[in-house]
C-alpha cells in the first residue's frame, strides 16, 4: 500500500501535497522500493509536485532500490522542467546508479537532446564510465543519436576512442552496427582507426566486412584503414568477408588492393573459406583476380576438397575447369571421390570420375 504523501505525489495531486505536509507528513519517507515522494514526482514528471516538494526541502540525494537518483530518472524521462529546477537546487549530476549510469549517461542514450545540454552544463568530467566502461560518447553511438555527438565531440574529442571494458571504442561499435553516418563523424573527429577491441583483436574494418557493411568498409578504405589487419585467428577483412558471403565487400576489398592469398592460422585462405561456406560468386570473384586456387592448408586440404566435402558440385565443376587437381589427397590421405562416396553425394563422385580421380587410391583405413 502506498503512503498518501507518495500516492499523491504519483497522481500529481500539489494542492493535497502541500496540504499534507502541513500536518508533518514525513516528507523523505520511501515506499518499499525506495521510492520518495520526490523520486515519483520526478520519475513521472509531475513538475507542481517537484516544485512543492523542493521548496520544503525534500532530500534530492535519497535513491530508489536501483540507487536511481530524482535527477537520473528526470533526465531519463527528458523532463527538461525538472532537471533545470533540480540543478539549480545543486543537485548532484555525478551521482550513479546501481550500473554506474550518471544522469548524462542515461540522457545521451535516449533523452532529447535539450536534456543532454542542461546536464552538459554542469559537468567537467566527459570521461566518467559506468561499469561497462562506455563513456557518454559511446552511449550516444549505440544509440545512433548523431545530434548529442554533434554537441558532446567539442567537449571531449580526447576520448572519441575511448573503449569500454572489452576494448570496444566507439568507432568499432559505429561499424558494428552498420552506422555509416555515425562512423563519418567520429572520423572527422579523428577517431582511431587501427584501435582494435580486446577479446579478439578486431578491427573497425575488420567488423565492418564481417557484417556486410559495404558502405562503411568503402569509408574505411578511403580513410587509409589497414587493409590486411588481422585479427587474433589470423583472418583478415577479405577472409571473413568471403567466409560470410558478403560479395559487395569482398569486391570493395580486392579492388582496394587486399591481399588475397594471406591465409589464417589454419592456412585457409579466402578462396578456401569461400569454397567450404558454397559461395560460388566470391569464388570467381577470387579465382578472377588471380587468388591461388590449389594452396593447401595446414591439413594439407585445398580449395576443391573443402567444395566437394560440403557437397558444393558448382564448385567443384568450376575449380576443374580452372585447372584445379582432382587427385591428391589430405592429411588423412583422403582422396576426392572417397569422401564423396562417404557423404553420399553421388553426383559429385560421378564427375569427378570423368574429370580423372584415380579409383584405386586408399586413405589410411585402406578404404577405396
Amino acid at each position: 500500500m502506498r503512503r498518501p504523501l507518495i500516492e499523491s505525489a504519483w497522481e500529481g495531486y500539489a494542492d493535497i501535497v502541500e496540504l499534507l505536509l502541513e500536518f508533518d507528513c514525513n516528507i523523505n519517507k520511501s515506499d518499499k522500493f525506495g521510492r520518495t515522494p520526490l523520486f515519483v514526482a520526478c520519475l513521472l514528471g509531475k513538475s507542481e509536485v517537484v516544485h512543492v516538494l523542493l521548496e520544503k526541502n525534500a532530500m534530492q540525494s535519497l535513491c530508489d532500490e536501483n540507487k536511481q537518483s530524482p535527477l537520473l530518472v528526470a533526465s531519463r524521462g527528458g523532463y527538461d522542467n525538472i532537471v533545470e529546477y533540480l540543478l539549480q537546487e545543486n543537485a548532484d549530476v555525478n551521482l550513479c546508479d546501481l550500473k554506474g549510469n550518471s544522469p548524462l549517461l542515461v540522457a545521451t542514450s535516449e533523452s532529447p537532446l535539450s536534456t543532454v545540454k542542461l546536464l552538459s552544463s554542469k559537468i567537467n568530467d566527459f570521461s566518467k564510465c559506468n561499469l561497462q566502461g562506455q563513456t557518454p560518447i559511446l552511449t550516444a553511438t549505440i544509440h545512433r543519436r548523431i545530434d548529442v555527438l554533434q554537441y558532446l565531440l567539442p567537449f571531449c574529442k580526447e576520448h572519441v576512442s575511448k573503449p569500454d571494458n572489452d576494448g570496444r571504442s566507439p568507432l568499432f561499435i559505429a561499424c558494428k552496427k552498420g552506422y555509416s553516418d555515425v562512423v563519418q563523424l567520429l572520423l572527422s573527429n579523428h577517431a582511431d582507426l587501427s584501435q582494435l577491441d580486446w577479446t579478439k583483436q578486431r578491427s573497425p574494418l575488420f567488423i565492418a566486412a564481417a557484417k556486410g557493411h559495404a558502405d562503411i568498409v568503402n569509408i574505411l578504405i578511403r580513410n587509409e584503414s589497414k587493409i590486411n589487419q588481422c585479427d587474433e585467428e589470423g583472418r583478415t577483412p577479405l577472409f571473413v568477408a568471403s567466409e560470410k558471403g558478403h560479395t559487395s565487400t569482398v569486391k570493395i576489398l580486392v579492388e582496394s588492393g587486399a591481399d588475397l592469398n594471406i591465409t589464417d592460422q589454419r592456412k585457409c585462405t579466402p578462396l578456401y573459406a569461400a569454397c567450404r561456406r558454397g559461395f560460388i560468386d566470391i569464388v570467381k570473384l577470387l579465382n578472377e583476380n588471380k587468388a591461388n586456387i590449389t594452396k593447401f592448408n595446414k591439413w594439407n586440404t585445398s580449395p576443391l576438397f573443402a567444395a566437394y566435402r560440403q557437397g558444393y558440385l558448382e564448385i567443384v565443376k568450376y575449380l576443374v575447369e580452372n585447372r584445379s587437381t582432382v587427385t591428391g589427397s589430405d592429411y588423412f590421405v583422403t582422396i576426392p571421390s572417397l569422401v564423396a562416396s562417404e557423404n553420399e553425394k553421388t553426383e559429385i563422385v560421378n564427375y569427378l570420375i570423368q574429370n580423372g580421380t584415380d579409383l584405386n587410391q586408399s586413405n589410411q583405413c585402406k578404404k577405396t
